[in-house]
């Protein structure tokens, strides 16, 4: 089947904010987005770096660091 019109907005948007730099999803669970992040792994360059790291509202900046630095 088709894309969702609000999921295929959301994937265009993260799309064009990649071209700008690093980019992170956040939202509310069951919104979708291991759907988006799965999408734009698989439709992005092969050279692009990709990290995926779960954080909780209770992780501080220290912590988004360590999270990436172990991803």
């Amino acid at each position: 089947g088709g894309i969702l019109p609000s999921r295929r907005r959301a994937l265009d948007a993260a799309r064009t904010a990649l071209d700008a730099g690093p980019v992170v999803i956040t939202g509310e669970s069951g919104v979708g987005k291991t759907w988006l992040a799965g999408r734009l792994a698989v439709s992005q360059s092969p050279a692009r770096s990709w990290v995926r790291v779960d954080l909780t509202p209770a992780t501080d900046p220290p912590g988004l660091i360590r999270a990436i630095a172990h991803a």
